[in-house]
């Protein structure tokens, strides 16, 4: 299970420092502060996963896809690629042990 997430020149976010992640999670904040674009940017990565593009390090969506989010550019903090990129860092829990039940 992902528990902890850093993002890095997405959209509004420059950096977002460590976030814990849980089972449940919840953003709260002021309008326009970011909280949908955490939630556009783990979807991005969910399509990026299914994608079959294996070059794409990012997928941004297309037309059938949950999220669209134009091009890099797009959405790259500043709209500037050339000075900026997105960068992730991801932690998770290592697996824990499961122990069955006797009957």
């Amino acid at each position: 299970m992902l528990q902890r997430l850093r993002i890095q020149n997405f959209k509004i976010w420059k950096d977002t420092s460590d976030i814990r992640m849980a089972p449940i999670t919840l953003f709260f904040g002021a309008n326009s502060s970011g909280k949908s674009s955490i939630g556009q940017f783990l979807m991005m990565l969910k399509q990026t996963v299914e994608s079959p593009d294996r070059k794409a390090v990012f997928y941004p969506g297309g037309r059938n896809t949950a999220v669209q989010l134009g091009s890099y550019q797009d959405i790259v903090f500043h709209h500037d690629p050339k000075k900026d990129r997105v960068r992730i860092s991801m932690g998770r829990a290592r697996d824990a042990q499961i122990q069955g039940c006797e009957d």
